[in-house]
């Protein structure tokens, strides 16, 4: 490129001008110089920044700068930050004013011995190639006297014809890129120009996980920028090309052999991944106008990947009988019965699991455990040691992918409601393991055996009052909850006494028995009716109810007839010397057998009014 500055300094009432070389001259002349430099080559279609010089070459302060630059056509502005600039399109002239830093502000005062450069950017036109234009400058200023003065300067620019567009692509690289922890890998970065044309100097821009240890020192034409905000190291690289471009094909390489971290504790173990990237910085350029023409490939990254070192793993499983939803099923986990569950215990890991690993199962209130025993799969340890008393069992280790099992006994309280909900806990954990827990669950139902009779007299004198025992026997397995008796009466039948837990309404009588009734115990009551006055079969019936399910073995049902008569035709016996007449009930009917006299019958005595409880022992 040749450029060359013409330059004129005016005073009023005085005109000098002389032609320079501006890059080639260096002079004093006690006064202010100006000019107009350009920042490189000038190419067709592609933006070249330009700089507006001025330097006050004396002791002297010259005041109101002002500035101008005629652009010929072809040459067209792109961007400029001048104070108080304006363009005007019809002359092509960019105005303004030059800032001066003068006692802590800016100012258009040029003190003695001041430099200033205000910075634009041109286009050239395609049609300019081959080409020399002038961009004429006009700088202005007032000398200390009041003086105005000008300084007229022309720069000649030779546009150059565009070199072919090149490509730079980046790659980066781990090799290798897994490995394990406390590994070492190498950090390769390239750039290549996949062309057409040749490209200018590289500059790298290498950014790699800051946890990464490099151990490898840092490559010729690097510099190395430590760790970053982002946790990124960064060194930037930069690669000269031979003269007239570097050619397709690779441009640069730099390797760097980094060190990964040691493991992290076995509970913490994970995946880990370490990033690096290699992007273009700013300072890459292209040779005779070039330029890149993709810059979606300036930038390339690679991910090293540090796999979990083997590690064991701690997984439980709570294990509770299952229920199912229908009455009377017995093998559901039942109140009052014994109850088997179980403690599945895994190492779903792939190392051994070294102890003690303690497993704890929580209390269950409403069961008490009779026995606690553990098996393992791990044939290498000794035999786990359970405690009882806390519900904990001890392992000494556990090899990757085996199980051990625990295994609890013991009994429901009878008291237990159907269909509550029943759950246990189990925790197990070793130390430098994360601790596993589960929970399960289960419905408790709860049945109950019940036995419901009546004794009487079978027979009687019509109208006669009678005394009735009904009792109640619960076989278990689980308390009997509300029970009731309703006793139905036959017709005719009066009620000449009640205890205090039964209540009739019309021919039927309802008894309550309490709140409940424990396995294996049962309960009486016993009442007086007077039985009808015609001769006759007299029934009655006495159910059992419950708010606890009552087995299928349960007879919740019994009846009690009593026959009444006044002659003995009326009892189906024929009368005869053996036998004396019917006077009443059957305990007090003689019969003449064989010569001698036989008593017939029961003597009963009633509790009448009582209610009698009591534990079977039978």
């Amino acid at each position: 490129m040749v450029v060359v500055a013409l330059m004129a300094t005016s005073v009023v009432g005085a005109v000098a001008a002389t032609p320079v070389v501006a890059q080639a001259q260096a002079w004093s002349c006690n006064c202010v110089k100006t000019n107009v430099s350009i920042d490189g080559d000038a190419y067709p279609g592609r933006g070249i920044w330009m700089n507006f010089d001025w330097t006050n070459d004396s002791d002297r302060t010259w005041t109101n700068a002002r500035m101008s630059v005629i652009f010929p056509e072809g040459v067209e502005l792109e961007w400029s930050n001048w104070e108080d600039q304006s363009y005007d399109p019809a002359t092509r002239t960019l105005t303004g004013t030059p800032s001066f830093w003068n006692d802590g502000v800016f100012s258009d005062t040029i003190h003695p011995w001041a430099e200033n450069s205000q910075y634009f950017e041109v286009t050239f036109d395609e049609s300019l190639v081959g080409t020399r234009v002038n961009i004429l400058n006009v700088a202005s200023y007032v000398s200390p006297d009041g003086t105005p003065s000008s300084n007229r300067n022309g720069l000649y620019v030779d546009v150059q014809e565009k070199a072919v567009d090149f490509d730079y692509r980046t790659e980066t690289r781990f090799t290798p890129d897994s490995s394990d922890y406390s590994g070492t890998s190498t950090l390769t970065s390239k750039v290549y120009n996949d062309g057409p044309g040749r490209g200018g100097q590289v500059e790298a821009e290498i950014y790699f996980d800051g946890a990464l240890t490099l151990v490898s020192d840092v490559p010729d034409g690097c510099r190395d920028y430590g760790v970053n905000w982002r946790g990124m190291r960064n060194i930037d690289c930069t690669q000269e090309v031979p003269e007239g471009g570097a050619d397709v094909g690779l441009v640069a390489s730099w390797s760097f052999t980094v060190t990964i971290p040691d493991a992290p504790i076995a509970a913490d173990v994970a995946t880990e991944t370490y990033e690096a990237e290699t992007g273009l910085g700013c300072s890459t350029s292209g040779v005779s106008g070039s330029e890149d023409s993709n810059d979606e490939n300036n930038s390339d990254s690679a991910i090293l990947t540090v796999p979990p070192s083997p590690v064991g793993r701690l997984a439980v499983v709570r294990n509770l009988p299952a229920s199912i939803d229908k009455p009377g099923i017995t093998t559901n986990p039942t109140a009052g019965r014994s109850m088997t569950s179980s403690v599945d215990v895994f190492n779903a890991g792939d190392a051994a699991i070294t102890g003690p690993i303690s497993v704890v199962i929580d209390p269950m209130p409403g069961f008490t455990p009779t026995s606690i025993t553990a098996t393992s799969e791990d044939s290498t340890t000794p035999v786990p040691d359970c405690d009882l008393a806390t519900l904990t069992c001890t392992f000494s280790q556990l090899g990757d992918g085996l199980r051990a099992r625990i295994v609890i006994v013991g009994d429901l309280a009878p008291t237990i409601v159907d269909g509550t909900e029943f759950s246990s806990s189990v925790t197990v954990s070793a130390t430098g393991y994360d601790p596993a827990s589960d929970t399960g669950s289960t419905t408790i139902s709860a049945l109950a055996e019940g036995i419901v009779s009546i004794t009487s007299v079978t027979h009687a004198a019509p109208g006669e009052e009678v005394s009735y025992d009904v009792t109640v026997v619960n076989a278990g397995p689980s308390t009997m909850l509300s029970p009731v008796v309703t006793v139905t009466l036959p017709t005719g039948m009066t009620i000449v006494s009640l205890p205090d837990n039964c209540t009739q309404s019309g021919n039927t009588l309802t008894c309550t028995l309490g709140e409940s009734l424990d396995p294996e115990t049962d309960v009486s009551f016993g009442f007086t009716a007077g039985l009808p006055d015609e001769v006759g079969d007299h029934t009655i019936t006495a159910t059992l109810s419950s708010s606890t399910p009552l087995a299928e073995a349960s007879a919740t049902e019994a009846d009690h007839l009593v026959a009444t008569a006044t002659t003995v035709t009326d009892l189906g016996v024929e009368e005869s010397d053996d036998v004396l007449p019917y006077t009443g009930s059957n305990s007090t009917m003689l019969v003449l057998v064989g010569g001698g006299l036989a008593l017939g019958g029961l003597i009963l005595v009633s509790a009448t009014g009582m209610l009698a409880t009591r534990r079977r022992n039978d």
